[in-house]
């Protein structure tokens, strides 16, 4: 998704660049403007593909730098530092390539797995206290690639904002995470915030914003119950943890669902327009008869003048329940 959106924002700064350094500024009847113009999909095509293609190298070697880095961190004598590590680096050289990477177990091997099973605002700690041990290897495999497989569906359905797929992505991985954090939740709402255009069409905002409200004023009190004051148990926290994963979940869900309809509302728009046009016409003629809900009517009848002819068509009647 990432790579998506570097393509589409490569390719729109290309089109505003030559669009307003040609179409502006030129006359119509210029041939060498149109003759520019014309090749502008082109240009467009290849900015990106070369975005493209400066993704797939450029993000493989900024990781890998950045794991031979933190390698080279971890190796140098003394205070973790770039300083360091420059200070340390024929020494640094000299340490055989399989060493130095007990770090990576401990740093990423530790989310992947589960290692620690500390209480927190997650789903993983509770679930596999109470599993058997011969169900664990399963089990993390069937969580993490439960997690994995939202990419590719997430990366097809939003190719056209792929900004909005990144953060629904981030917005699942902050609910199922090993050890989920606020921090994870804040930058999902801070993401979300940037699509301000699909705010009216949320239908449980109330609802998502109570709920997290509630789990964030009750987590530390079970929590303290739980563990410090010892009145309560590890059900108390969990319910409170799988409320949190609820509102989540129900946010991620009431915005993909606002997206789509605002798409729906922007494509459908001359179509909507139309019938709204011919369902608010109403000819001179029809008279209405307004009918409450005890069965009183009251009518609201044309002057003579204006009553048309009992040769005309037929008079419509629009019944309203009040």
């Amino acid at each position: 998704m990432l790579v998506q959106l570097c393509r589409k924002r490569a390719g729109e700064l290309v089109y505003e660049r030559e669009i307003a350094r040609v179409g502006k500024h030129s006359p119509s009847t210029d041939t060498k403007a149109v003759r520019q113009l014309g090749f502008l999909v082109d240009r467009v095509r290849f900015a990106k593909r070369f975005a493209v293609f400066k993704c797939l190298i450029l993000m493989p070697a900024a990781l890998a730098g950045g794991l031979w880095l933190s390698r080279a961190i971890v190796l140098a004598p003394g205070a973790a530092s770039f300083s360091a590590v420059l200070l340390h680096l024929p020494s640094i050289l000299e340490v055989p390539l399989d060493q130095g990477w007990d770090w990576v177990e401990q740093v990423y091997g530790s989310v992947i797995f589960a290692t620690d099973l500390t209480p927190n605002l997650g789903l993983w700690w509770y679930f596999f206290m109470e599993i058997f041990d011969h169900f664990r290897d399963f089990f993390l495999l069937t969580f993490n690639v439960h997690l994995a497989c939202y990419v590719l569906p997430f990366s097809i359905k939003y190719r056209q904002d792929p900004l909005f797929g990144i953060t629904v992505m981030v917005g699942v991985i902050a609910v199922f995470k090993s050890y989920p954090t606020m921090g994870d939740h804040a930058l999902f709402m801070g993401l979300l915030s940037l699509h301000s255009q699909i705010f009216e069409y949320l239908r449980y905002p109330l609802v998502s914003t109570l709920t997290y409200a509630y789990c964030t004023c009750l987590s530390p009190a079970f929590h303290h119950l739980w563990l410090n004051a010892g009145s309560a148990n590890a059900n108390f926290f969990y319910a409170i943890t799988l409320v949190w994963a609820l509102g989540g979940g129900m946010l991620v869900l009431d915005a993909m669902w606002a997206w789509g309809r605002e798409r729906w509302e922007k494509e459908r728009t001359p179509i909507r327009a139309a019938v709204r046009s011919r369902e608010e016409h109403v000819d001179g003629d029809a008279s209405v008869d307004s009918t409450t809900s005890n069965g009183a009517t009251a009518t609201l009848a044309v002057s003579p003048e204006e009553a048309p002819d009992k040769s005309d068509k037929p008079r419509r009647r629009v019944v309203v329940q009040v």
